[in-house]
């Protein structure tokens, strides 16, 4: 993963490993704490900042409306594909990376589940929970 040793290049933290490349470098914090402010402004979710959260999905559902979470879940996707594939170069990618992914997919994602809603798809209403 980092080539022939484990340092991590952001900080270089001689033991590094997938756990730290995705949570605790202190560069991918930075990077989580930008995306989680995002996440809340517009969720209003704030029980994401865990490790279980972010890299499990892991997070309380059951009160949200269909097209939310779907949006949390492909922000954190979006998200850790940002850290895996810009781990190599010297700084991460930052939060407007990962602003133009998510704003095409939401738009692809609002227009299916408005289709299947039409025909009787289904079961749960899009703004409902």
């Amino acid at each position: 993963m980092f080539g022939t040793s484990w340092e991590c290049p952001q900080c270089h933290d001689p033991g590094a490993n997938m756990l730290h490349m995705f949570w605790s470098c202190p560069e991918s914090a930075h990077f989580w704490q930008q995306i989680f402010e995002v996440i809340t402004e517009l969720t209003q979710c704030t029980d994401l900042n865990k490790a279980e959260g972010v890299l499990l999905g892991l997070f309380h559902r059951s009160k949200r409306a269909v097209v939310t979470n779907r949006f949390i879940d492909q922000a954190l996707i979006i998200a850790r594909r940002a850290i895996a594939m810009g781990w190599k170069p010297p700084t991460l990618p930052t939060l407007s990376h990962c602003g133009a992914a998510l704003l095409k997919w939401s738009k692809a994602e609002e227009a299916a589940l408005r289709w299947e809603e039409s025909r009787g798809l289904r079961r749960v209403p899009i703004a409902g929970g």
